[in-house]
């Protein structure tokens, strides 16, 4: 094992190991997080989220962590006398808005899909149903759904890799990354060790996503407050508009 890789993991790892020979009569995989609670303030730009742990044996580990769902349309423009209007809408129920896999090897090397496809594991597997039924054009929506969100950074495009150090038992580490769109709510962070082509044991977390501070305070007054914050908000859009008119005349 490469010194380096010892000194960067051991103040994470450490207790898990120290826990280990406790455990590891009952538990073929132990993991945790750090930090475990990401919080969003006024200057957050995105978090990194290191996942590690210990399973013990030989076998590969696929991390996917999914945030909270919620509904979403998807429109289509086309073109209409002469301009491009938003004319056809497909509205999506119970989609994560955050999700993101990683593991140790090709997922199409160590799962079957009927496997994947019923876990939900990897971005193709993602079960979105149209709220009005099976659309004749829904999947063509479902991908310009996907394509959307993996271009904010809040869907992988490719699986990660869930990298492991030393030999028995084996210590394993991923990274994920949330960008400054990543939405609050609580997150589900789920381990699987993978043994010839079937699932040995999976283990599921909470990772919590909430705003801090300025952030906070401004977003439960608009909840709490809505008319004001409205009024406030059209306010200071006309200060500034007034502003701009003012500097551009003397110019």
């Amino acid at each position: 094992m490469p010194i380096r890789a010892v000194k960067l993991l051991s103040p994470l790892l450490f207790p898990v190991v120290l826990l280990w020979p406790c455990m590891a009569a009952a538990e073929e995989l132990i993991f945790d997080w750090s930090p475990h609670r990401v919080q969003i303030k006024s200057d957050f730009t995105g978090a990194q989220v290191l996942v590690y742990g210990v399973v013990d044996g030989p076998g590969d580990v696929v991390i996917v962590v999914r945030g909270p769902t919620d509904s979403i349309s998807v429109r289509r423009k086309r073109r209409f006398a002469g301009v491009w209007i938003n004319r056809d809408k497909v509205t999506f129920d119970d989609v994560p808005t955050y999700y993101a896999v990683a593991s140790s090897a090709p997922l199409p090397d160590i799962l079957g899909e009927d496997i994947r496809r019923q876990r939900q594991i990897g971005v193709e597997t993602l079960q979105v149903a149209a709220v009005d039924g099976d659309l004749p054009e829904a999947d063509v929506f479902r991908a310009a759904l996907v394509e959307r969100r993996q271009a904010a950074g809040l869907y992988s495009r490719e699986p990660g890799s869930v990298r492991f150090v030393g030999g028995q038992p084996r210590l394993f580490r991923a990274t994920f990354f949330f960008p400054a769109s990543t939405p609050v709510g609580s997150y589900r962070i789920e381990a699987i060790l993978v043994r010839d082509g079937a699932i040995a044991k999976a283990q599921t977390i909470a990772l919590p996503l909430s705003q801090e501070g300025r952030v906070a305070d401004v977003t439960q007054w608009a909840h709490d407050q809505a008319p004001a914050y409205g009024l406030v908000t059209i306010i200071l859009s006309l200060l500034s508009g007034w502003a701009a008119h003012l500097v551009f005349r003397r110019l």
